[in-house]
């Protein structure tokens, strides 16, 4: 599955988008670490300046490329 224009958001909308023509397949995997790094696949770098996840609850939020939320899970 191609993932450009799909996205990773907190609740507080700070957003990691997947680079253009990145692909998983149906069996695979990818990790989306919030630190800097150089990405890898499948573990890919949001290159965050400041921590992401509150430590008093979160959750993180996966967006199709038409805006529509596909998955979510409290962090």
């Amino acid at each position: 599955m191609d993932l450009t224009g799909w996205r990773v958001e907190d609740l507080s909308g700070r957003r990691y988008e997947f680079p253009d023509e990145f692909v998983v397949d149906a069996s695979d995997w990818c990790v989306v670490v919030t630190g800097d790094g150089t990405d890898s696949d499948p573990v890919l770098y949001w290159g965050a300046d400041k921590p992401v996840w509150n430590n008093d609850g979160d959750a993180a939020l996966l967006y199709d490329d038409r805006d529509v939320l596909i998955a979510g899970t409290l962090v």
